[in-house]
């Protein structure tokens, strides 16, 4: 189960090296939690059991929703 460390520590370094701006790590960071979330999601709904992928689901969203709300202020 991959997480996505090296990918934040990557991007960050490119933001502070100015490669990249912080807008574009922040977006490619959003992006690769939710793609890893959704994968786990699904790790969830087949060994899990329907009422602990529920619960999983609708609290994976509503992180999903609040970090894709916040990249609006950056």
């Amino acid at each position: 189960f991959a997480d996505v460390d090296a990918i934040t520590v990557k991007l960050a370094q490119q933001s502070s090296d100015g490669t990249i701006t912080s807008a574009i790590a922040t977006q490619g960071i959003y992006i690769a939690t939710v793609a890893n979330m959704i994968v786990k999601l699904g790790i969830v709904g087949l060994f899990g059991g329907r009422a602990f992928a529920a619960l999983v689901i609708i609290t994976s969203v509503i992180a999903m929703g609040a970090g894709g709300a916040a990249l609006f202020f950056i």
